[in-house]
């Protein structure tokens, strides 16, 4: 389980997700923007691991802005998570060249 208030939560597989979700943690270090990893295990909760491998594949990467009590009236997260997720996506994205390749492994 993810912390609140202490950034987004790259997802980690034992499988690896390509360059897409490898730049992630870089990026944040070189800003300064807090991050967590999170241990996926086998495979994602998510839809990533199917799309990278469908028809050839896209590139896809996982970040996840902690919660609790998800799917509920009820659902709590920290405010800074979610600036930290948009930082991130901001600093992932003006790191992006055409000579990165986002070829499915």
């Amino acid at each position: 389980m993810n912390k609140l208030a202490t950034g987004d939560a790259l997802g980690r597989e034992r499988k690896p997700i390509p360059q897409s979700s490898r730049c992630f943690g870089p990026a944040a270090e070189e800003e300064n923007i807090p991050f967590q990893i999170q241990s996926l295990g086998s495979s994602s909760p998510t839809d990533a691991r199917a799309i990278q491998e469908t028809r050839g594949g896209v590139a896809s990467g996982v970040l996840s802005v902690p919660v609790r009590y998800m799917h509920t009236p009820s659902e709590v997260l920290c405010l800074d998570d979610v600036q930290a997720t948009v930082d991130l996506v901001c600093a992932y994205c003006r790191r992006l060249t055409p000579e990165l390749d986002f070829t499915p492994e």
